[in-house]
C-alpha cells in the first residue's frame, strides 16, 4: 500500500489500514480460539461444524466444563452458535440455577432485574464469576421461543443430604426432591468413590454420593419438564457428564426417547501427542469418555468448587 503525504489521503490510507489490521488481529485470534475436537470412540479429529451437523433438532447437548476457564467458555459459546448457524432453536440449561429460582432467571433474562440482583436473588457463589457464564445464559432469544432453565437441587437441600442422609431430610426438604429419585448406578459410585482418593470415610463417602445423586436426578427431571421441541444445550460439571454414567443415565430413564449427546472438555496441558491419544481411548472398565472431547490447554488448574468436606455445592 502507498500511501499519500497529503491530509486527506494520508488519513485515509491510515484508517483503511487499521482496518484491515484490525481484521487480520481477529482472524488470527479466531484461529487460536479453535477447537480441536475428536470423537470419543475413535479418536477421530472432528470440526465443531462436523459434530453439529449430527445433533438432529430436539436433542439434549451435554457439554461437560470445567469450571472458569474463559477457553471453556469461548469453546461453549462457538458450538451454541454453530447450532444456530445450522438452524436449530436452542434452550440454554444451566447447573448453576436452582429449579425453585426460574422465576428470577426469567426475570434477568428478559430485563427486569439488573445483573447483580439477579446474582443476589440466585444465590450465586462469590467465588465464581458471572462473566464465564453471562454469555450461555443469555444466549437463547427469548422473544422467538428460546428459553434459559434453571434446573438444579436447592442447596439446602443437598447440603442436608450430604449432612444427615436422605432418610434424615425434613418433610420440607423431601418435597423439593424429585419423584421416583434413585441413586446412580453402580460403575458411576466406583469412579465417584476413586474421584474422592480415599480421604472420606465409606459412611460419609455414601451421603455425599446421594448428594451427588440428588443433583443428576433433579437435572433430569427438570430437562424433562421442559419439553419445548428445541435442542437443549445444558452446561454442567464434567464429572457428572463423563462415561454416561450420571446425568446422561438420569435423563435417559427418565426420557427413554431423549436423544442425548455428551461432548466434554479436556485438559491437555503438558500431554505429549501419545498421552493424548491415550487419554481419549475409551476407558477398558467404563467405556466412551464423551461421545465428542474437545481438547483444551489450562495450565491453571485449581479447582474453584467447594469441597464436599464442607458440605456445600461442589458443581463437579
Amino acid at each position: 500500500m502507498e500511501l499519500q503525504y497529503t491530509n486527506g489521503g494520508f488519513v485515509k490510507s491510515f484508517f483503511i489500514f487499521i482496518i484491515i489490521f484490525g481484521e487480520m488481529l481477529l482472524s488470527l485470534k479466531g484461529f487460536a480460539q479453535a477447537l480441536e475436537c475428536r470423537r470419543g470412540e475413535s479418536g477421530e479429529i472432528v470440526s465443531i461444524e462436523g459434530l453439529v451437523s449430527e445433533i438432529s433438532p430436539g436433542s439434549t447437548l451435554f457439554l461437560g466444563e470445567l469450571h472458569g476457564f474463559e477457553v471453556v467458555a469461548s469453546g461453549q459459546m462457538q458450538v451454541l452458535e454453530e447450532l444456530r448457524r445450522q438452524g436449530h432453536k436452542v434452550d440454554v440449561g444451566l447447573e448453576f440455577f436452582t429449579y425453585t429460582k426460574q422465576s428470577v432467571v426469567d426475570q434477568f433474562v428478559h430485563g427486569m432485574i439488573n445483573e447483580g440482583t439477579f446474582l443476589d436473588q440466585v444465590g450465586w457463589a462469590k467465588s465464581m464469576d458471572f462473566g464465564f457464564y453471562r454469555k450461555q445464559a443469555l444466549f437463547p432469544r427469548h422473544d422467538q421461543g428460546e428459553f434459559t432453565w434453571a434446573i438444579n437441587a436447592p442447596q439446602n437441600v443437598t447440603r442436608s443430604v450430604a449432612k444427615r442422609g436422605l432418610e434424615n431430610l425434613t418433610e420440607e426438604e423431601k418435597q423439593l426432591l424429585p419423584p421416583n429419585l434413585e441413586l446412580g448406578r453402580a460403575d458411576y459410585l466406583d469412579r465417584f468413590r476413586e474421584s474422592m482418593g480415599g480421604h472420606v470415610e465409606e459412611k460419609d463417602l455414601l451421603r455425599y454420593f446421594q448428594a451427588q445423586s440428588v443433583w443428576d436426578e433433579t437435572m433430569a427431571w427438570q430437562l424433562t419438564n421442559h419439553q419445548t421441541g428445541n435442542t437443549k444445550v445444558v452446561v454442567v460439571g464434567e464429572f457428572h457428564v463423563q462415561y454416561g454414567g450420571g446425568l446422561p443415565n438420569r435423563l435417559s430413564v427418565r426420557d427413554p426417547k431423549m436423544n442425548i449427546i455428551t461432548l466434554g472438555f479436556m485438559n491437555i496441558h503438558n500431554l505429549s501427542a501419545s498421552e493424548i491419544d491415550e487419554s481419549i481411548k475409551p476407558h477398558e472398565k467404563w467405556g466412551i469418555r464423551e461421545n465428542f472431547i474437545c481438547l483444551v490447554d489450562l495450565p491453571e488448574t485449581t479447582k474453584i468448587w467447594s469441597s464436599f468436606k464442607g458440605l456445600g455445592r461442589s458443581y463437579r
